[in-house]
């Protein structure tokens, strides 16, 4: 590795890895070409981690980081009681559920939070006329494993004396912890009308309508192939669940079998990746036709939040793949509107990972489960949103492994 200058760019990934209680968490974030003079403080951590890995002469460095030295350690002051009155506009008072998270904007009073403030606090408890909300980070309490991997220099020659800094640590956490669990899953999500949807009519009346679009951008549908990959074998039986006319698996990896099951023939006739394909409705009826412990795996890629009887799906999907196997669900923050359930857009999309992880919990049919997060990623100048949209589109994942008969 080169000695870099603070001239300099380098572009890299950090991967932020924690854990609770069962489940792991990892979170990626790509930090694509941070400006050294700008955005570098001499005594911070990422000048210490570039430092250890130019002196160890590796392009990857694991940092242990304990629990409140990159955000404001846990103080049991910031859990604070608030009446019905603290909260604008006030009909949101009825609104919170304790084990959610909401925007600190709609409290008044606290110093230093603005109307329209996105920083999460989370409802902790609440009764007809107080709310007990906790302001502390979500990754307050949390020890972090962070490794700086894939590490590319941009050596410049001419040194900037301009342009605004960029803190990257509070940028790539801002988010993760927030699909940390509570004691009250999956209870705080199952909340009234949860499972509505905006088009009532039945599924198969709204995909009979040929829809080939992507939900995602060439560089986010590439980061979710790469994740596949590091999650699936060659040769073996996948399930693509909820699957349309692109599955998303590695081109690289050939497998001996590939069942799409979706809902329009044509989308998945001409999947390239499907050795045979079937139309069924999950909402209507989730129960697979396939026998036990068929599949060696299976994924459901952007669709998850369409599904009505997610716990159910989940279950039949676990019996039919075998022990050992994973399940992987991914998504992002586009979908079909009319048809995702109320309570997805309720949620922050980190949240969202909580959600889905809690009906993996639900099943009991699951080990080993983790989430996933990949964000910071420039978006392809061809892209349609680009140079509106900077970065591309996050991708979101949650995995399980079928449990064994033993267990």
């Amino acid at each position: 590795m080169n000695r870099y200058a603070f001239s300099d760019q380098v572009s890299f990934s950090m991967d932020i890895a924690w854990s609770d209680h069962s489940e792991s968490h990892t979170d990626h974030y790509h930090i694509n070409q941070m400006n050294c003079w700008r955005d570098l403080e001499p005594d911070g951590f990422l000048s210490h981690a570039l430092e250890q890995a130019e002196q160890l002469q590796n392009e990857t460095v694991t940092c242990r980081v304990d629990p409140g030295q990159l955000v404001r350690p846990w103080d049991a002051a910031e859990q604070i009681t608030l009446s019905r009155s603290r909260f604008h506009p006030a009909a949101m008072f009825d609104t919170l559920v304790p084990g959610r998270f909401y925007p600190q904007g709609l409290i008044t009073g606290l110093p230093g939070v603005f109307k329209g403030n996105t920083t999460p606090f989370r409802c902790l408890e609440k009764n007809a006329r107080t709310v007990v909300a906790d302001l502390n980070h979500p990754l307050a309490r949390f020890p972090l494993t962070i490794t700086l991997k894939d590490m590319t220099w941009d050596v410049q020659t001419k040194a900037e004396r301009g342009g605004s800094c960029m803190d990257w640590i509070p940028s790539a956490l801002s988010g993760p912890g927030l699909q940390a669990g509570f004691s009250s899953w999956p209870a705080c999500f199952l909340t009234p009308r949860a499972f509505d949807r905006k088009n009532p009519q039945p599924d198969d009346l709204f995909y009979q309508t040929d829809r080939f679009v992507h939900h995602m951008d060439d560089q986010a549908r590439q980061v979710l192939s790469d994740w596949y990959g590091s999650l699936l074998f060659p040769g073996g039986k996948i399930l693509d669940l909820m699957a349309a006319w692109a599955s998303h698996l590695p081109n690289e990896l050939i497998f001996s079998e590939v069942h799409g099951l979706g809902m329009n023939a044509k989308e998945l006739k001409i999947n390239p990746r499907l050795t045979g394909f079937s139309v069924q409705n999950l909402n209507q009826n989730p129960v697979l036709t396939f026998p036990d412990h068929y599949f060696d795996a299976a994924v459901c890629s952007l669709s998850v939040e369409y599904l009505t009887d997610p716990v159910r799906v989940l279950a039949e999907t676990a019996r039919v793949v075998k022990p050992g196997g994973w399940l992987a669900i991914s998504f992002s923050n586009r979908w079909f509107p009319e048809k995702n359930i109320r309570i997805w857009e309720d949620l922050h999309e980190f949240e969202r990972m909580g959600l889905v992880l809690s009906w993996f919990r639900a099943t009991g049919a699951f080990e080993q489960m983790a989430t996933h997060s990949f964000r910071g990623y420039p978006r392809p100048v061809d892209d349609r949103y680009f140079p509106q949209l900077r970065l591309a589109d996050p991708v979101f994942g949650v995995t399980g492994i079928v449990k064994s008969q033993k267990n």
